[in-house]
């Protein structure tokens, strides 16, 4: 009868953990997914694709149209290779039982474009924030040359 508990236990523990990596490997394909999503504005000089990752408050501001296009010029060529980095996973804060703050900062780096510019995109994605539902979505986003170590940065950082 002991060594029963002791499996269901080990059953319990370990269904525990497999759902969590669902949910972390579900939020990291999606995060792939939109950089993927996220190039294909760059090298197409897509302005309302991007522009509709951005949460609502970064796309009410009156200069979110201007950096997207200075974002665009900046970023020379259409991509050829990149690779994607997930930085960690989801991170943030809960409060009773429940996330009230949950945020990404992938990362879609060593992007070659066929112009030989080499670039790295990086951006801050609330998944939850509760203190301003406005808030979910791309807060921020910054662009690297990588050969010139210039950058340009479309959106602010939303706490």
């Amino acid at each position: 009868m002991k060594k029963i508990r002791i499996i269901i236990l080990l059953l319990i523990i370990l269904s525990s953990f497999t759902g969590c990596m669902f949910v972390k490997d579900k939020t990291k394909s999606e995060s792939y997914d939109k950089s993927i999503e996220i190039l294909r504005c760059f090298d197409e000089k897509d302005t309302e694709g991007l522009r509709s990752f951005f949460c609502q408050h970064s796309q009410d501001t009156d200069s979110i149209n201007d950096e997207i296009e200075a974002a665009f010029e900046f970023y020379e060529g259409k991509s050829v290779s990149f690779e994607f980095a997930y930085n960690g996973g989801v991170a943030g804060k809960w409060r009773d039982g429940k996330a009230v703050d949950e945020h990404i900062t992938p990362e879609i780096r060593s992007i070659v474009t066929d112009t030989d510019n080499k670039y790295l995109i990086f951006y801050h994605e609330y998944l939850t924030y509760t203190a301003d539902e406005k808030c979910v979505g791309v807060t921020y986003m910054l662009i690297f040359n990588e050969e010139t170590d210039e950058k340009l940065q479309i959106g602010d950082f939303v706490q």
